[in-house]
């Protein structure tokens, strides 16, 4: 059996009766702060605004995305280009074109123009802003600027840049 606390010592104590109601348990009974139920539709309707804010918020770019080329632009597009390719093709050299049995390779190096035929200033130039631009890369300061877009699903070609 159980054990109780009470100093009392009644033979007419059952097993079920409450000590709760006891006069004595009464007394020394602490005063405990009631807080109020919570209410199940004032939370209900919380976290709906929240989803509604968050929804309102967000920007649905799903439906910004351009259509696919169509069939008409892709051939279009490859009539074009397969004329500008047929304008830039080089004419076709044979063998006897590429090899100069009289060209002496000394000959052939002295009259290579080093760095591609720049000039010690342009060749000082380049260098120069080469310089310049890690620089800038190296002290590019980012700041917030406000509200951004977040794409919320993943095309296949994006997935691939990952």
């Amino acid at each position: 059996m159980g054990c109780c606390g009470s100093k009392e010592d009644r033979d007419d104590d059952g097993e079920h009766d409450h000590l709760l109601n006891d006069d004595i348990a009464d007394d020394n009974r602490r005063n405990y702060k009631t807080y109020e139920p919570i209410n199940i539709q004032k939370e209900q309707e919380f976290w709906n605004s929240i989803i509604d804010r968050t929804t309102q918020n967000l920007i649905d770019i799903s439906s910004a995305q351009t259509d696919p080329l169509q069939d008409t632009d892709v051939q279009e597009r490859e009539t074009k280009y397969r004329h500008l390719v047929q304008q830039t093709q080089p004419k076709k050299l044979t063998q006897y074109d590429t090899l100069d049995t009289n060209t002496n390779i000394l000959e052939t190096l002295s009259a290579a123009k080093p760095n591609g035929g720049m000039t010690d200033g342009e060749v000082d130039w380049l260098y120069q802003t080469m310089d310049e631009i890690q620089d800038a890369l190296q002290h590019i300061d980012i700041e917030p600027v406000g509200e951004m877009v977040v794409h919320l699903t993943m095309t296949d070609s994006s997935i691939k840049a990952y």
